[in-house]
């Protein structure tokens, strides 16, 4: 299974490339409490959406293992109801990712 460094290392790359084609002005770097959806977050929703996309597309690579995001979903998984941070998109995208695996079982 996937490792949360894994993951952090793909929203890297993501961010890096949302930088490298003028769609955010300054470099973001990721951590645990960096907010990507949300009053404080850098991303305007066309760079969310792209970031979105970009970060599915990776993990489903990575995975080789088809994964949808649904910011629904991760709203509904989130128990504090603050803005959709990286700890918890990775936190939803491991629990996903090990329902998956339990599935296949």
């Amino acid at each position: 299974m996937i490792k949360a460094g894994e993951i952090k290392e793909i929203f890297q790359d993501s961010l890096d490339k949302l930088l490298s084609s003028g769609m955010i002005d300054s470099r973001i770097d990721v951590n645990d409490d960096l907010v990507l959806l949300g009053e404080e977050s850098s991303l305007d929703s066309i760079s969310f959406v792209t970031f979105f996309m970009d970060i599915e597309e990776g993990i489903s690579k990575k995975t080789n293992s088809e994964l949808y995001l649904s910011i629904d979903k991760i709203i509904e998984f989130n128990s504090n109801g603050a803005g959709m941070t990286v700890k918890l998109l990775i936190d939803y995208i491991e629990n996903e990712l090990s329902g998956k695996n339990d599935n296949n079982d």
